[in-house]
C-alpha cells in the first residue's frame, strides 16, 4: 500500500492518495500518514470559480501542420472569451439547482445514477460528492453541456475556435503546451498496462498554455459546438465556421486521461453522439468577444 501511495505522489495522481490515506487514518491513524492526507485533501479540494480568458481575432492553418493527415485551410476567427478551465462538478451543480436535471433525445443532461458519477441526489437537491468539486464534470450530454453554457449567456467552442486557442493562437504547437508531452505537463495514459489507478485530475493540476488555459491537452476530452463530419475541412468557409448543419455525432477535442498521448495533439479530431455520458467527456465555454 505504501509503495503505492508513493509512486502515484510522485505523478501528483493525488485521488488514489486521498482514498488511500483516508481509510488509512480512519483505522490506524500516524503522523506520517496525516501529513500525507492533508497535503493531498488541501490540492484537490480548491473551489474554482468560472474565469475568462480573452482571445483576440486571427487567422491560422487549421489541421495537421505536421504531417498534413487532415487537411490544412485557412481560417479567420472572431475575438471571444474562453473559461480558463473545463466546467466542474461544483459549477454544474448550481446549474441543475437551478435550472433541473431535464431530458433532451430521452437522457437527463447529467448521469447521477452510475458508479462513476460524482453528482448525488437528495429529495431533488443536486450535491457534490466528496471530494469532486474542484474536478471536472464529466458524464454530461452535449445537450446538457451546451444548455450550461447558455445558461451563463454563452455556447460551447467551435472546432475552429478550440483549436485556434488550444494552439495559442493558431502556433503550430502538437500539445497545448508545447511540442512535447510529459506526466508533469498533461494527464493521459503513458503505460495502458500498468497496474496503478488512473482517473481525471482536478482542474488547474498543470501548468497552462501561453494564452493562460488550463488541460487543453489531457485530463479529460471537450465536447465542441459542431456536428463532425470526417471530410468537412474540404467545404468548410473561411470566417469562423460552425460546422455542417446536421449531423449524427458531435466533435469532441483535447484528449484524455484513460488514452494516449496522440488523442492530446492540438488538430486530432474524434465525435460522440450527442446524448453520450461517460466518464472521460466534459466542456469549458465560450462567450462572444
Amino acid at each position: 500500500m505504501n509503495d503505492k501511495v508513493k509512486d502515484h505522489l510522485l505523478k501528483k495522481e493525488y485521488e488514489p492518495v486521498y482514498f488511500n490515506t483516508s481509510a488509512i487514518d480512519r483505522y490506524f491513524p500516524d503522523k506520517k500518514n496525516s501529513k500525507i492526507l492533508k497535503k493531498v485533501k488541501k490540492e484537490i479540494t480548491k473551489i474554482e470559480e468560472i474565469k475568462w480568458v480573452f482571445i483576440k481575432e486571427g487567422a491560422f492553418k487549421m489541421g495537421d501542420f505536421n504531417k498534413g493527415t487532415v487537411l490544412l485551410h485557412d481560417v479567420t476567427i472572431n475575438d471571444f472569451k474562453m473559461s480558463e478551465t473545463v466546467v466542474t462538478n461544483k459549477q454544474f451543480v448550481d446549474f441543475i439547482n437551478s435550472e433541473g436535471n431535464q431530458k433532451e433525445r430521452g437522457q437527463t443532461w447529467v448521469k447521477v445514477d452510475s458508479q462513476y458519477s460524482r453528482i448525488g441526489s437528495d429529495g431533488g437537491v443536486y450535491y457534490v460528492k466528496e471530494p469532486y468539486g474542484a474536478f471536472p464534470v464529466y458524464e454530461v450530454s452535449w445537450f446538457g453541456a451546451q444548455r450550461f453554457c447558455e445558461w451563463l449567456g454563452g455556447r460551447l467552442p467551435t472546432e475552429a475556435e478550440w483549436e485556434f486557442a488550444a494552439r495559442s493562437r493558431g502556433k503550430n504547437i502538437l500539445y497545448a503546451t508545447g511540442d512535447k508531452i510529459e506526466k508533469d505537463k498533461a494527464n493521459f495514459i503513458v503505460d495502458p498496462n500498468d497496474t496503478l489507478w488512473h482517473s481525471v485530475f482536478p482542474v488547474k493540476s498543470f501548468p497552462p498554455n501561453k494564452l493562460g488555459l488550463y488541460e487543453m491537452s489531457g485530463n479529460i476530452l471537450e465536447w465542441c459546438y459542431d456536428w463532425y463530419e470526417s471530410n468537412y475541412y474540404a467545404s468548410s468557409p473561411k470566417n469562423s465556421p460552425i460546422g455542417p448543419r446536421s449531423g449524427e455525432m458531435k466533435v469532441v477535442r483535447g484528449g484524455a486521461w484513460c488514452f494516449q498521448k496522440e488523442h492530446a495533439i492540438t488538430f486530432y479530431r474524434t465525435a460522440s453522439k450527442p446524448t453520450t455520458r461517460n466518464n472521460y467527456i466534459g466542456f469549458r465555454v465560450v462567450l462572444p468577444g
